[in-house]
């Protein structure tokens, strides 16, 4: 029972190493996991090679096992240190990226050199065992080859240790905590080394070492959960937060502002330093009232350079409200271009693209929205459907150009005429629709007689002569009282139209 309380600590040391390698192996596709993977699976093989060293009672054993640790003890510096390269990837780290990898037949070297020590002494010295309770330990000098590993663990590890204070000091507020934790749980074997070495502590440091090495691992793998650690890595910081098109604010649940990149600093007009802790409504239109369902979004305007632009505000609640440590993650989307672009497209939807009027799609919405307020307000309704007379003569004597360039002008000169109530569009190829609300049948006969007329002193010039064109109208009304719908007023429109081309063109006839 003595053995085995003694042990304990050790078992679960290694069981909890062994757990967080496989965890972090299965998260091969996030930044720093395998070589993660692979500190804590060497710190298993170091861990459990010393309680199987405890436990064996020979010499010739014990040495065999202590070689064992030694497959870890060696592994483990160049791994933590890769590890730490990986995963944050600093710009100071770029020239030890490329580099570190050059040590591994060091670490080669020094691994040979422990495992065939029986052939020339210079790793370990002569080895004996001291009787102890409840095990024999095992008790050897120290050669030139043991030196160098002791140089080269403690130097990887204090250089690791280094890149993760310095990525700590350079974090903001939001990241401070994430990465606070990851160097605590790193920072215990070095630290547990050093209150060993410098005897604060009696327990001799290869025993120690591997005793911390479960916390150490435990503490990073909460991280891991706790934080998603990886997924919120300081290597997204760099290289998305900080550089990141949109503006990104980092919001307490009161409203102050706990971090931001230099394009929301840029959308505020206002330094990082002079911004972080302030409320975020002290930065108008912005309003504390907008976060407090959580997630959300909305569009606003704001003066930049007397200018306005469009945002789109987008926020998110990371974290439970409950805890208090939740946090508001709200972007700044420019959508100035975006919003011109669907003005754009929407234009271009509901717009003919040779002559500029609404085309067939939209007029003839437009009149379907007109008819029915026409019989809510018991009010007429009238349309036109206008066609050019011989038309398709001008596309053959003076080109398709000039055709093009006729109904461009025809359609110009129409809509100057028209008043801003009344509707224009194209109802395909050289007929078109004018939709006159609030007009009835005489007074609608009155603006085709008008067009008409303005249209026989129309011309077009053209390679050899003018182009003239005439037109032809067909007019209805949808008169108060009476039940009609559009596609009936179209039909009488061009039934109307048809009597005008058949009594010679250049004509106005309506429908009675």
């Amino acid at each position: 029972m003595r053995t085995f309380l003694y042990l304990l600590p050790y078992i679960l040391s290694a069981l909890i190493c062994f757990a967080v390698s496989l965890i972090a192996w299965r998260r091969s596709s996030v930044a720093g996991s395998r070589a993660f993977a692979v500190v804590a699976f060497s710190e298993t093989i170091w861990t459990g090679g010393l309680i199987i060293q405890f436990l064996s009672p020979s010499l010739s054993d014990k040495l065999f096992w202590n070689n064992i640790q030694f497959i870890g003890a060696v592994v483990v510096p160049l791994a933590y240190l890769e590890f730490a390269v990986d995963y944050y990837r600093l710009p100071i780290t770029r020239k030890i990226n490329s580099t570190w990898k050059y040590l591994i037949p060091l670490a080669v070297i020094l691994l040979a050199s422990a495992w065939s020590d029986v052939l020339h002494n210079s790793f370990r010295g002569p080895a004996s065992l001291i009787p102890g309770d409840p095990f024999d330990r095992l008790v050897f000098s120290t050669g030139l080859w043991f030196f160098v590993y002791t140089v080269y663990a403690f130097s990887l590890t204090i250089l690791a240790s280094l890149l993760f204070l310095t990525r700590y000091l350079q974090s903001g507020s939001l990241y401070r905590s994430q990465v606070g934790i990851v160097l605590v749980g790193a920072s215990l074997p070095l630290g547990a080394n050093l209150l060993s070495f410098f005897a604060i502590i009696s327990i001799p440091i290869h025993e120690i070492i591997p005793l911390v090495f479960g916390a150490s691992n435990l503490i990073i793998a909460w991280a891991l959960y706790r934080y998603h650690l990886f997924e919120l890595a300081p290597v997204a910081r760099d290289f998305l937060f900080e550089h990141m098109p949109e503006g990104i604010l980092a919001l307490d649940q009161s409203g102050r502002i706990l971090d931001l990149n230099p394009t929301a600093e840029c959308i505020l007009a206002s330094k990082k330093s002079a911004v972080l802790g302030r409320s975020i409504s002290d930065f108008p239109p912005f309003e504390t009232s907008w976060f407090n369902r959580g997630s959300g979004r909305r569009e606003i305007a704001l003066q930049q350079g007397g200018l306005a632009t469009l945002y789109e505000i987008q926020s998110s609640l990371i974290g439970e409200p409950t805890s208090g440590s939740a946090v508001h993650l709200v972007i700044l989307r420019d959508i100035q271009d975006r919003k011109r672009a669907e003005s754009q497209l929407q234009h271009l939807a509901i717009t003919d693209s040779l002559t500029g009027v609404h085309n067939r799609r939209q007029v003839l919405f437009l009149a379907t929205c007109e008819l029915a307020r026409a019989c809510e307000t018991h009010l007429p309704l009238s349309l036109i459907l206008l066609d050019v007379d011989h038309f398709k003569s001008v596309n053959d004597t003076t080109g398709h150009q000039a055709g093009d360039r006729t109904l461009e002008g025809l359609t110009y000169l129409i809509s100057e005429d028209l008043g801003k109530q009344d509707i224009f569009g194209r109802y395909g190829g050289d007929e078109f629709l004018i939709v006159l609300p609030e007009t009835n049948l005489e007074a609608a006969l009155r603006v085709a007689e008008r067009l008409r007329k303005r249209t026989e002193k129309f011309s077009v010039p053209a390679r050899s002569a003018p182009v003239c064109v005439t037109i032809s109208m067909g007019v209805t009304t949808a008169q108060p009282g009476r039940p009609c719908d559009l596609d009936t007023l179209l039909e009488q429109a061009d039934k109307a139209l048809y009597q005008a081309k058949s009594a010679g063109r250049n004509q106005v006839v309506g429908f009675l």
